[in-house]
């Protein structure tokens, strides 16, 4: 019973950012436990949905400020 519009605008003020930053954020959040649990950056990228494991990396190391590959098996911040 909400138009499109409003319910981005308080997505937007509640979050601080838009609905598909936010789901994706949480998507690399989640891609991060993925690779400190063991699973390789192709599998990880799959599993996401991410169109390539290069966009992937793209996103993660815009996010994390470090590449999926140096991730695996330490913890990192963020």
């Amino acid at each position: 019973g909400v138009c499109r519009t409003t319910l981005k605008n308080v997505f937007s003020h509640y979050t601080g950012q838009g609905c598909i930053a936010y789901f994706e954020e949480m998507k690399l959040n989640m891609a991060k436990d993925y690779l400190l649990s063991g699973k390789t950056c192709a599998e990880t990228a799959m599993e996401m949905g991410f169109s390539s494991q290069a966009h992937f990396s793209k996103r993660f190391k815009s996010l994390f400020g470090i590449s999926p590959s140096e991730v695996k098996g330490r913890k990192i911040k963020g």
